[in-house]
């Protein structure tokens, strides 16, 4: 039998996450109650920049697993100081969003996303992650429940590529024993989709109203189940 499997995105793919990244880091310096006269509004224009999945242009294999994050911690910190924040209380800022956005809690399952995996998986299809994300993101998969239901977990963080890049998808391919049918399930049009047309696997937009030329779109996750082959 040919193997088939299909490789999900997690944030706004399988999870609401509520403006993960910006939404941690308005926490971290307190929230609506913050001494510096900061909004929300002012911190999410920062979080269009300076990440590693901003600049997918640039590989960084000698920059994952902990030394990503002493990156991300100091690029956080960074947008803190153009708020007008001290560097001593910025730096302890950036620490507080790392802990916020490990915390399983900060993630909301969307209503279909179990019932959607198991289905695929009674249909004969491994469920992967191939996600832009922090290295520690298969241990929030276990602490959601969500571990059992995939055979691999491909994350930008820990192999230093992001999507749309081809070598993460063909890290994740290689992964999953170069499947001979190969989804990609995601939210973002880039990332997701055009990495995925690009590398010739099935694309499906899900949660999305862009334009982006997806093989197929879904609005909502228990829909897949009816396009697999």
């Amino acid at each position: 039998m040919k193997k088939k499997a299909i490789f999900w995105d997690f944030d706004g793919t399988l999870v609401r996450s509520n403006h993960l990244w910006s939404g941690s880091l308005y926490r971290a310096l307190g929230g609506s109650e913050n001494p510096y006269g900061i909004a929300f509004e002012d911190v999410r224009p920062l979080m269009r920049s300076g990440l590693t999945w901003h600049m997918p242009q640039f590989s960084y294999p000698h920059m994952t697993g902990g030394a990503w994050w002493d990156y991300t911690r100091a690029a956080l910190a960074a947008m803190c100081v153009r708020l007008g924040v001290g560097i001593d209380e910025a730096l302890r800022a950036a620490e507080r969003a790392r802990e916020i956005i490990l915390d399983p809690s900060s993630y909301e399952l969307f209503d279909d996303t179990r019932e959607t995996l198991e289905r695929c998986l009674a249909l004969g299809y491994e469920n992967h992650i191939l996600s832009n994300n922090y290295p520690e993101l298969g241990d929030t998969l276990e602490a959601l429940d969500l571990a059992r239901y995939f055979a691999g977990c491909t994350v930008s963080a820990k192999v230093g590529f992001e999507k749309p890049r081809p070598e993460i998808f063909d890290i994740a391919l290689k992964n999953a024993g170069r499947p001979a049918a190969a989804y990609m399930v995601g939210d973002n049009p880039r990332a997701d989709i055009e990495g995925a047309n690009n590398c010739g696997m099935v694309s499906v937009l899900v949660h999305s109203e862009s334009p982006a030329p997806a093989r197929h779109r879904c609005g909502e996750l228990k829909e897949i189940p009816g396009i697999l082959a």
